[in-house]
């Protein structure tokens, strides 16, 4: 049986259509997914974190030590009462300023001019921990 000119044309218009459908879909796919990515930073932003161990006060000092996560942190600021105040940062023996890129799988402490006990909170990109430091 001879196809005609007609059928040859229909089967490579509908080809067309459905290649055209689909880049259409993946362009659609690809520019969410950038969205998405360009929302969320470098995809690692909130895997970043430090968690608080302890706290405490003396001599007109307060002092949090905290670990660093598996892919480091960046710590913003650190704030005593909700107030800024001079701070020493302190990782793995290394001296930081703020803002402060950490190392991964750390440890560290603050230490931050302040008399009487107070509410540590460590800033991060990915946000905010606190810890009470007492006598």
């Amino acid at each position: 049986m001879r196809r005609g000119i007609s059928d040859i044309a229909a089967e490579l218009t509908l080809i067309l259509v459905v290649l055209a459908v689909g880049g259409a879909f993946l362009s659609y796919y690809y520019a969410a997914l950038s969205r998405y990515e360009t929302a969320l930073g470098n995809g690692y932003e909130y895997l970043q974190y430090i968690v608080p161990v302890s706290a405490w006060s003396s001599g007109g000092r307060v002092y949090a030590t905290f670990a660093v996560g598996p892919y480091g942190a960046r710590l913003v600021s650190v704030l005593v009462n909700s107030s800024v105040t001079s701070c020493n940062v302190t990782v793995n023996g290394a001296a930081y300023r703020l803002p402060a890129d950490l190392p991964a799988n750390a440890i560290g402490y603050v230490s931050c001019s302040w008399s009487g006990p107070g509410v540590v909170t460590l800033a991060t990109t990915s946000g905010e921990v606190s810890v009470y430091a007492g006598p």
